[in-house]
């Protein structure tokens, strides 16, 4: 009689080709999984900035029509309360530092326009004010 020897199993070769496919995997999902979540910190970023500004327009909106006035902020080079030194106020990004705080200023910028008309006492009268545009 013969002797049947029965091998069961797989070979080297064949693991380390299991290993070698599992690697090639691995290194393409892995960065794609990561810039998918940095981009949904982008998205939610981008869908909060919408958020405040359209909060904004809405408010300044309501304020137009019904002949109210918003919230004035300082001229830059006027010192206000807490600001120790004038010339803080002439730096292109002082009302972003002082609202903001910790923000990416490739992101985001600060314009200073001066001399906007707006009707500031609902009576009809229009004076030149000053506008910070984010």
């Amino acid at each position: 009689m013969r002797n049947k020897t029965s091998q069961s199993g797989f070979t080297l070769i064949e693991l380390i080709a299991v290993m070698v496919i599992l690697g090639i995997l691995a290194a393409v999902i892995i960065p794609r999984i990561s810039t998918i979540t940095s981009g949904a910190y982008e998205s939610n970023v981008r869908n909060m900035y919408g958020l405040i500004k359209n909060e904004v327009t809405a408010v300044a909106t309501k304020a137009a029509m019904t002949g109210d006035f918003l919230e004035t902020y300082p001229d830059p080079g006027v010192p206000g309360p807490g600001d120790p030194v004038a010339g803080t106020m002439n730096d292109p990004h002082y009302y972003l530092d002082r609202w903001v705080g910790d923000y990416d200023p490739d992101q985001w910028s600060q314009i200073q326009k001066d001399n906007i008309y707006v009707n500031s006492n609902g009576a009809g009268a229009y004076t030149a004010t000053n506008a910070v545009l984010f």
